[in-house]
């Protein structure tokens, strides 16, 4: 099982998020089995 989680970044000032963090966290034993950084473009789906 894992558990999939996006957060966003925003820098002093910003108007906007300046970045995206997506991570995927296995839940056995709590390990990232990837994490993607992304501009303000990326943006989420359950697609592959």
């Amino acid at each position: 099982m894992v558990a999939v989680d996006a957060g966003t970044v925003c820098g002093p000032g910003a108007t906007g998020a300046d970045a995206r963090i997506h991570a995927v966290l296995r839940v056995a034993d709590l390990s990232y089995e990837q994490v993607q950084v992304t501009d303000h473009h990326g943006g989420e789906t359950l697609g592959s």
